[in-house]
């Protein structure tokens, strides 16, 4: 493809079908057509790993039951707090969410390659992961209606404010009568 004048990099954004494409790398140039149906599987494989580590976060996140969810941040239980947040659950967890992140980017920088072989194979590769991790009812039972842990109290002070920003933001609000509301 010509590059166009006032393009950055002489870079058309066009959608196009050409075999000639630089995807990612200054390496994985491909340059025919048994080329681009090979970038076109490595996509395809890149996007199903993607949707896999998603579900795999999600299955994590859901086992994983936290035991103390009151923690109080009072001076001398900082270093308790601490050791109960700094676990190798986090560990692993923040691991597989930048795995996740550097998937999903690389996806992001294929698409916007503008080569509609490749577009197709995202959006198919996408809807294969879907299909083979989270499509099931089985799975999407395991991951959706599993019991989520409770939700933390909230202080009796906590309470209180809301509360009394609750009854004076409702007072404020309130519009006269003027005996012709209903």
């Amino acid at each position: 493809m010509p590059p166009l004048h006032g393009t950055p990099g002489g870079h058309a954004f066009l959608l196009h079908f050409s075999e000639r494409e630089y995807i990612l790398f200054e390496f994985w140039k491909i340059g025919s057509l048994n080329g681009i149906v090979g970038s076109c599987l490595l996509v395809v494989l890149i996007c199903i790993l993607a949707e896999a580590v998603d579900v795999i976060r999600q299955y994590l996140a859901k086992q994983h039951v936290p035991q103390d969810e009151n923690v109080n941040l009072e001076y001398g239980k900082i270093t308790k707090y601490l050791k109960t947040t700094i676990t190798s659950y986090r560990a692993q967890m923040a691991c597989l969410y930048g795995f996740q992140a550097i998937l999903t980017y690389m996806m992001v920088l294929i698409v916007i390659t503008f080569n509609v072989w490749l577009i197709i194979s995202v959006g198919i590769g996408k809807a294969l992961g879907y299909f083979f991790f989270a499509g099931s009812p089985t799975v999407e039972r395991i991951l959706v209606t599993q019991e989520s842990p409770p939700a933390p109290r909230r202080s009796a002070v906590m309470s209180t404010l809301t509360t009394y920003a609750g009854s004076q933001s409702s007072s404020f609000y309130q519009q006269p009568k003027t005996g012709y509301d209903i």
